[in-house]
């Protein structure tokens, strides 16, 4: 597994557990901030699997142009 893969599934679970954590949050700040918190490494594990894709594509052998 490449190093953006790895980090990427690491951020889905930060997610993933803060999820839980707001759910159990009495305080609605700290609810929705934490959401947010979520939502940002939910997003940055998008990111780098995008950066995955690419540095894929940019590898792949192409074939000749006709």
């Amino acid at each position: 597994m490449s190093e953006e893969l790895d980090t990427a599934r690491r951020y889905r679970q930060r997610a993933e557990e803060l999820k839980i954590i707001a759910e159990d949050e009495s305080s609605l700040q700290t609810r929705r901030t934490l959401e947010q918190i979520a939502s940002d490494y939910e997003l940055m594990a998008e990111t780098l699997e995008a950066i995955e894709r690419t540095n894929q594509a940019i590898a792949r052998p192409r074939s000749p142009s006709l």
